[in-house]
């Protein structure tokens, strides 16, 4: 039943009327999540995002039946924790990293292209953005959180370090290896910055 959804899915997507309010893929998708989704996606830069590490729900029928995007898991290899496909570039979107990959099973389902390149679901997204960049997202409350872990894990960081002597040693597959575990606080808090500026100026779609 759910690979003949998906094949029906799939066969709107691919058809003439794929960005059909009624007769596209707002009928087979709950819209609000897949961006939701994108957004957390590309903010974090996530390499595995969109395809290992995925999750996808669909309702009963009764309810809709639409496909919703999560729960969300798996980000050891985001936040520039990457060396690997760009992966610790500000710049760049995770939906298209395909050309780093050589096997079909590790590439990002096209739907998320081809979902990009509506622009109404390219307003919703940027609307989103917007919306979130006010309050949720905002460089203030994304630092604050980080201030609250660091704080959270004052007692613990220090018994870590020394069962775990990894502070200024590579390990895979480590974009940045800082010095100090401040270092390491400070670069993820700058890395943020730099990729929610550039998620401001180049994140498509506008919105009144």
């Amino acid at each position: 039943y759910l690979h003949g959804y998906v094949d029906a899915f799939e066969a709107v997507m691919l058809g003439p009327d794929f960005a059909d309010p009624e007769l596209g893929y707002r009928a087979w998708i709950d819209v609000d999540s897949w961006v939701d989704f994108a957004i957390i996606q590309e903010l974090n830069r996530n390499i595995d995002g969109y395809k290992k590490s995925s999750y996808y729900t669909k309702e009963p029928d009764i309810d809709g039946g639409r496909v919703h995007m999560g729960p969300l898991w798996d980000f050891n290899l985001a936040f520039a924790n990457v060396d690997y496909c760009e992966g610790a570039l500000t710049a760049g979107f995770v939906y298209q990293t395909n050309w780093c990959f050589n096997y079909p099973d590790n590439y990002t389902p096209w739907w998320e292209s081809l979902l990009m390149e509506d622009p109404w679901f390219a307003q919703q997204l940027r609307c989103r953005w917007e919306e979130l960049r006010q309050d949720v997202l905002s460089i203030e409350n994304i630092h604050g959180i980080i201030d609250e872990q660091v704080a959270l894990l004052v007692d613990a960081e220090p018994r870590d370090h020394a069962r775990w002597d990894v502070i200024g040693t590579y390990v895979w597959p480590n974009a940045q290896v800082a010095d100090s575990y401040a270092g390491e606080i400070a670069f993820l808090k700058d890395w943020i910055s730099q990729r929610v500026a550039w998620l401001d100026a180049n994140l498509p779609g506008d919105c009144p």
